[in-house]
């Protein structure tokens, strides 16, 4: 992995985890499995279709209490090109962990329960 892509994936987790209140070593990989109970649980059909609807996911599962495993994942960069724009894609980071703290997505658990 490019030393600038680590470098900012480790701050951007340091400061989910710091907003979130959690300890989850890696919130971008984008290989996450779901159980029933949290597709059944979490108002997925309400979240950002994009990038982000892993870190959306893994926001909704802390609100609800769901178990969050983690298992390692090798991540190898070969010749392969991104064309994930590092720049954008950390305002979008800093984006939801403010619509987390202004009560977004505790917002959708309610309306969820509405439903």
């Amino acid at each position: 992995m490019p030393l600038y892509k680590y470098c900012g994936n480790k701050f951007l987790t340091f400061l989910e985890n710091t907003a979130l209140k959690s300890k989850i070593s890696e919130f971008h990989t984008g290989f996450i499995a779901y159980s029933r109970k949290a597709l059944e649980t979490i108002p997925y059909h309400k979240l950002d279709d994009r990038f982000h609807f892993d870190g959306h996911m893994i926001i909704m599962a802390l609100i609800n209490n769901l178990r969050i495993q983690e298992t390692p994942v090798p991540v190898i960069y070969e010749d392969e090109k991104s064309h994930l724009r590092a720049w954008s894609y950390s305002k979008d980071v800093l984006k939801t962990i403010w619509m987390y703290k202004k009560g977004y997505f505790h917002s959708l658990n309610v309306k969820n329960m509405l439903d």
